[in-house]
């Protein structure tokens, strides 16, 4: 299920998937562990992920694509993909 929603800074899908327990065990531990909400862990491996899997300059792309879509955000070079 994928439930679209805009906040002030982009327009976000949420998304409902299934995870096994012992999976979601773990990242609840992690996320203590880093002092983290889960949902901030989930999206930094997500993010990870897709800076591993994708070439530079798709990674460029997605970034770009970010900033513009930041309302009122002032544009810098450092961009948090996995937010």
């Amino acid at each position: 299920m994928i439930m679209r929603k805009e906040t002030k800074e982009n327009l976000t899908d949420e998304i409902s998937i299934g995870i096994p327990k012992e999976t979601l065990e773990a990242l609840v531990k992690v996320a203590k562990k880093k002092d983290l909400p889960l949902k901030a862990l989930l999206k930094f491996y997500v993010g990870q992920g897709l800076r591993n899997d994708l070439s530079q300059e798709e990674i460029t792309e997605l970034a770009l694509k970010r900033l513009k879509s930041r309302k009122g955000s002032q544009a810098s070079s450092e961009v948090d993909l996995a937010a």
